[in-house]
């Protein structure tokens, strides 16, 4: 009886030691196989970033939501949160550069379409050739009146140009002037003479017949 209680003791200690192998090696493949599991998923996770536009130094470029870069723009003056820097902007169109030059400014406050303009710029176009100015003649005499006797030479200037007057005849009635190279007709008393610009007034004849008498004319000039 007592063999048998002891072979009944045995047989049931090695089932139970046998059954606890069993699982022990069962919970190692489980752990195992969720570890594999796991390390799969995370592999199989792709990288996401948030899509929108960056700065890469002084590049402007757009990061996709698969973390790749696109549309990549140069910023000359350097790129901050996304943007290029903006200098001074200008109001575009043809503008006079400075008083001879027209133009057309960009946005940039940079030039284009440079043209000279050989009579000087004003309000964005070039000015046309003006007309011939007019020549206006000035004349300096004297409208004061003055004496003229016979053998005498009055000298009258009108611009660049000088007059010599003399008396070439004279009675009571009336006088003939020279003038440089040109004489007079009769002149009464009252009347002129013109040559070229100048123009002689006989204000009064002064003529005395006897020997020793006033042989001379009163004049003035325009």
């Amino acid at each position: 009886m007592k063999k048998w209680l002891i072979f009944l003791m045995v047989t049931l200690l090695l089932v139970l030691v046998s059954c606890t192998n069993d699982v022990s090696e069962v919970t190692d493949i489980l752990v195992e196989n969720e570890s594999q599991n796991q390390t799969s998923d995370l592999e199989n996770v792709s990288e996401i970033c948030v899509p929108g536009w960056k700065c890469i130094e002084d590049e402007k470029a757009y990061l996709n939501e698969d973390c790749s870069w696109s549309d990549r723009l140069t910023c000359p003056l350097g790129c901050e949160e996304g943007e290029c820097i903006k200098g001074e902007v200008c109001e575009v169109g043809f503008k006079c550069k400075d008083e001879n030059v027209k133009g057309y400014r960009l946005e940039s406050c940079s030039w284009t379409t440079i043209t000279e303009c050989e009579w000087g710029c004003e309000n964005a176009k070039c000015n046309l050739e003006p007309e011939p100015e007019e020549i206006v003649k000035i004349v300096e005499v004297s409208s004061a009146i003055k004496n003229l006797e016979i053998g005498d030479i009055n000298v009258a200037t009108i611009g660049e140009t000088e007059y010599n007057i003399t008396i070439y005849d004279l009675n009571q009635n009336y006088v003939i002037l020279h003038i440089n190279d040109a004489d007079s007709e009769e002149i009464l008393e009252g009347g002129n003479f013109t040559y070229q610009d100048l123009t002689v007034f006989v204000e009064a004849i002064y003529f005395q017949p006897y020997e020793n008498g006033a042989r001379e004319i009163q004049y003035s000039l325009e």
